[in-house]
């Protein structure tokens, strides 16, 4: 089991490789800055906002339905 930013951090990597892209590009494509990014894989905040959230997924050219779309999300696999 993991806390969500866990869960976001593996859905990123996820992601990440799927379109066999980097953090720099999904940067170039989303405009959340790099460091940002590089922070939340590495879930290093337990708090992420929204926004953020947004425009990642729509730098992987997804909806946040799609982003959450995940078995990483599903409800026995997170914990407070």
């Amino acid at each position: 089991m993991m806390i969500l930013c866990e869960a976001v951090a593996a859905r990123i990597r996820e992601l990440l490789r799927r379109d066999e892209i980097t953090q720099y590009e999904l940067f170039r494509r989303s405009g959340v800055p790099e460091t940002t990014i590089s922070a939340l894989v590495r879930h290093v905040h337990e708090r992420i906002m929204l926004n953020t959230l947004y425009e990642i997924a729509q730098g992987f050219g997804l909806t946040l339905e799609e982003f959450f779309d995940s078995p990483v999300f599903s409800a026995d696999n997170i914990r407070e």
